[in-house]
């Protein structure tokens, strides 16, 4: 599919541009490596646009509950539709509101260079550091974000 932007010339010509899912797949650290982890929950709205290289995404993750050894562990979220380009500059993605989080009232996610993953980081209470998942059941996540793809 092309868009043409200000006229209908091949100069005006965005044809690289693209719709789709993506699946979020949570995973903790543990036992001294990233694991998937096991939960029950739901994933709405898991949607990304790629325009060019940028690649705007959202998801909402809601009723969720794990059920191995994620709690308390670092969080990470695999799965983004596309590799970031690995330009030596990482991406943040943002989170519209949360308790999913262990360890943090707010945190963030940063996408770092040559991965298709989302790392959880926490902030605000005098630290940056890893943000690990909660415990408990009915967690909740809603993420958005922008990147540029390699």
């Amino acid at each position: 599919m092309a868009i043409y932007l200000g006229g209908t010339g091949d100069a005006n010509k965005i044809d690289d541009y693209e719709e789709g899912t993506w699946t979020p797949n949570p995973h903790g650290y543990w036992s001294g490596g990233w694991r998937q982890a096991t939960y029950t929950g739901n994933v709405d709205g898991a949607t990304y646009t790629k325009v060019g290289r940028m690649v705007y995404f959202k998801c909402y993750v809601n009723n969720v509950s794990f059920t191995n050894n994620a709690s308390g562990a670092n969080a990470r979220i695999y799965g983004l539709p596309f590799t970031c380009a690995d330009d030596g500059y990482g991406y943040v993605a943002y989170i519209a509101h949360t308790n999913v989080f262990e360890n943090t009232n707010t945190g963030s996610w940063y996408i770092a260079p040559g991965n298709q993953h989302i790392h959880a980081t926490k902030y605000g209470e005098g630290s940056v550091g890893n943000a690990t998942w909660g415990t408990g059941n009915n967690l909740y996540c809603m993420i958005s974000g922008v990147y540029q793809a390699s």
